[in-house]
This record gives structure tokens, C-alpha cells and sequence, in this order.
């Protein structure tokens, strides 16, 4: 929650955590070996944030990031020259592709009103505004992943 004092209030709930693709990725490659991925690009990730909630999304984030534990962006970016390298299992018939995966979180977001209640006590009330944010990037290069993936040859 938020400090005493405030009169609204975000409530971050149904924290989960995931991966999202940052848009880099290898040509598909066949048979065993090994796949190199040495580029000058960007990754990038972008939340997906719902209409009902997305004016206040930079205090969502930073009530997020506190509750999470970790620093959720709205959108996290890193250009520079990226070089990694897989081994392929190598099964016959396949194909292969390198891709980069960041570290993400999906929650949602309610606004709670300071409020005398119905049992003449005062607390947080749901004000009816309320929203999810879907893969939120952990913003840190080093909750980045590069995996495989195969399809038929």
C-alpha cells in the first residue's frame, strides 16, 4: 500500500512473473552445432497496460516495483553489440532459432480511497478504477535470457 496520510492509494495485487521477447533474435539455423548471435541492435520490451489505468502508469510502476521488490519499467531498452552463442541439440528434421527473452511481471493495479467505512471506522475503500499491466519489464540487463526454439525443417 502507500503511506498514512494519502486520501488514494494504489493496490498492487497478483503479482506473477514471466518472460517477453526483446526482439532479438537469430536466422533459423539446421542440424547440430552451434548458433552465434553477434549484432548492434536494440532490445526492447513494452508493457501492456490497461486504458482504465494507463494515466497514472508512473505511479503504478513505482508502487509496483516497491510491492515486487524489483524496478518494473513501462518500457526497458538497451542498444549495444550483443554476442552469444547456443548449442543445438541437433535432432533431424529440425530447425533452430536463438531469441532473447527479458524478465517480466503481470499484476493489477486498483485505486483504494481513504474513507470513513460502514462500521464507522475509517479505511481503504476500491474506488472502482482498476486495470493490469501485463509484462512489465524487470528493468535490469541482467534478468535477460537467450533460449532456443525449433520448428520442422
Amino acid at each position: 500500500m502507500a503511506q498514512d496520510g494519502q486520501t488514494t492509494i494504489w493496490s498492487i495485487t497478483g503479482i506473477t512473473s514471466g518472460t517477453a521477447p526483446t526482439g532479438l533474435e537469430s536466422n533459423w539455423v539446421e542440424g547440430s552445432g552451434s548458433i552465434n548471435y553477434s549484432e548492434s541492435a536494440t532490445a526492447s520490451t513494452t508493457a501492456t497496460v490497461s486504458a482504465s489505468v494507463s494515466a497514472e502508469a508512473g505511479v503504478i510502476f513505482a508502487q509496483a516495483s516497491a510491492t515486487a521488490g524489483v524496478s518494473l519499467a513501462q518500457q526497458w531498452g538497451a542498444t549495444k553489440t550483443w554476442s552469444y552463442t547456443l548449442n543445438t541439440p541437433g535432432a533431424a528434421g529440425v530447425q533452430y532459432q536463438m531469441y532473447q527473452t527479458q524478465e517480466t511481471r503481470s499484476f493489477t493495479a486498483s485505486k483504494l480511497r481513504y474513507q470513513l467505512q460502514s462500521n464507522g471506522r475509517c479505511g481503504y475503500s476500491p474506488t472502482g478504477t482498476s486495470g493490469t499491466v501485463s509484462n512489465a519489464p524487470v528493468n535490469s540487463e541482467s534478468t535477460l535470457v537467450w533460449k532456443l526454439r525449433e520448428r520442422p525443417a
